[in-house]
């Protein structure tokens, strides 16, 4: 789950009704999320020693999804460990999944507003180069048991007139999946 967010929280814990917020406590099954949200599927969906948090940024997070993790065990691999190596930081990420099938949840908020205006999350001087994030995404993507990616919070409008941040963006973003599959 490369994303300085893990999206722990329930509508108890943030009322501004942003589900998106929510992903993976809906995917967890934790207490106070949508009951219909967490029944799809025969849910709970997912187990927390599935959930692998890539780039977790521990000031990006509210209190109770700093609990959370504490409490179920959820593996953390902070923001920092992603910014001073990223293919180190992903290939610890992959070893903890092995050869299982796994998701990959890519946000553009791990990318540094400052660096590139691509996404929601408007922040300037926090999160990670566009550059540092793809080389994490290339080596997440290269796992074996990779079934899916989830590519999220682009905001196009916040970039250049011209174009040219997506532009920069969608390469960086195919440069980085056609490598993950170059083996």
């Amino acid at each position: 789950y490369l994303d300085p967010h893990p999206d722990l929280n329930t509508p108890q814990d943030n009322t501004s009704g942003a589900l998106g917020w929510m992903g993976n406590a809906h995917l967890l099954g934790r207490p106070g999320a949508v009951p219909q949200l967490v029944e799809l599927d025969d849910g709970p969906a997912l187990e927390p020693e599935r959930l692998i948090l890539l780039g977790a940024s521990p000031t990006r997070s509210r209190a109770a999804e700093r609990e959370v993790i504490d409490t179920l065990g959820i593996k953390v691999i902070a923001e920092a460990d992603v910014a001073a190596d990223p293919q180190n930081a992903a290939a610890e990420a992959l070893a903890l999944i092995g050869n299982a099938p796994y998701a990959l949840h890519f946000d553009s908020d791990c990318i540094d507003f400052a660096d590139l205006p691509i996404c929601e999350n408007t922040d300037r001087n926090v999160g990670l180069s566009h550059q540092t994030a793809f080389q994490a995404l290339t080596c997440a993507a290269a796992g074996p048991g990779l079934q899916a990616i989830t590519i999220t919070q682009i905001t196009p409008n916040h970039g250049a007139a011209d174009g040219s941040t997506i532009s920069t963006f969608t390469h960086g973003l195919a440069t980085a999946l056609i490598n993950a599959t170059a083996d």
